[in-house]
């Protein structure tokens, strides 16, 4: 049976043409949904396919023109909506691991860690400290001294710093460029300051007069 792929853009009927194919293949070609397996990428999608495939059996089953044949096989596949191979990679693999363990060689009791790493975090962070501390005592004292009565603190910090590792990237720094665009950038500075204060000088002198006391510098000064 060949793999069936729906590209298209959003509220163009992949759905609605993915249960046709769905229910073509139980009725015309006898294939059972527990031989079916429809991936998705989220919760919503999945439920959603389930939701509406319950609905077309459901309403071709409600048809009185159907004939007890079709009834048969339809009912049969009402309780594969839920228990086949219908949802996200993830969730479907998940128990594809755990139902068939001798053939993925992993442990069927193992478990997933959730996308909130703190769980995980405190252990590790536990461990790491316990081997770290014995070689760098006076760097950890210095750490508790700074943030002394705070182990939460501590402990926040390094998480933080866990989380975000990927970010800190050492910054490449050319200082003979750097000084090239300073110099440029003060150039143009300071030709924006000359123009500007040469366009304005009448009427910023204007301004000290009549303000002295809040504009208490000369043009010349505040351009300094």
């Amino acid at each position: 049976m060949p793999n069936i792929n729906y590209i298209a853009s959003a509220g163009t009927g992949k759905t609605y043409n993915l249960i046709s194919e769905v229910i073509k293949k139980i009725l015309d070609e006898d294939v059972s949904l527990k031989n079916l397996l429809i991936l998705t990428f989220t919760e919503k999608t999945a439920t959603e396919l389930k939701e509406k495939l319950l609905e077309r059996i459901k309403e071709i089953l409600n048809n009185p023109e159907i004939s007890k044949e079709t009834k048969v096989k339809l009912h049969k596949q009402l309780i594969f909506v839920e228990s086949g191979y219908i949802g996200t990679f993830h969730s479907v693999f998940l128990r594809l691991l755990k139902k068939y363990p001798e053939n993925s060689k992993i442990d069927n009791s193992f478990s997933i860690i959730s996308n909130d790493l703190d769980s995980f975090l405190d252990l590790a962070f536990e461990k790491w400290i316990e081997l770290d501390f014995e070689t760098n005592k006076e760097d950890w004292q210095e750490i508790i001294n700074i943030l002394r009565g705070s182990p939460r603190r501590i402990k926040e910090v390094f998480t933080n710093l866990y989380k975000n590792r990927l970010k800190l990237t050492k910054p490449k720094i050319e200082l003979n460029k750097q000084q090239k665009t300073i110099n440029r950038l003060k150039r143009e500075l300071e030709k924006t300051l000359d123009k500007l204060f040469t366009e304005y000088r009448d009427t910023l002198n204007k301004i000290k007069e009549k303000n002295n006391n809040l504009f208490k510098l000369s043009p010349f000064e505040l351009k300094n």
